[in-house]
């Protein structure tokens, strides 16, 4: 909600994920399926093209921990 509201208030026009915090959150989520059913060779419509669930590997409560408050250093924030 803090992003949206950036945008709504007009403070910003465009938010975007730095590469590399997309990446850096990209290798945290794949390593989160280690020892999960999805690694056991299971076929699935949750499975992309790398064979990784496209879904949150942690609970739920961590979920709205991570998306509660973003870290903005790690967004490109355009007036």
């Amino acid at each position: 909600m803090q992003l949206i509201r950036l945008l709504s208030r007009g403070d910003r026009s465009a938010i975007a994920p730095k590469p590399d915090a997309q990446e850096s959150y990209n290798a945290w989520m794949r390593s989160g399926f280690k020892n999960t059913v999805w690694t056991t060779g299971c076929d699935s419509f949750y499975l992309d093209a790398s064979g990784l669930p496209n879904s949150y590997p942690f609970a739920p409560r961590q979920y709205r921990r991570d998306m509660k408050i973003p870290d903005l250093a790690e967004f490109e924030l355009t007036a």
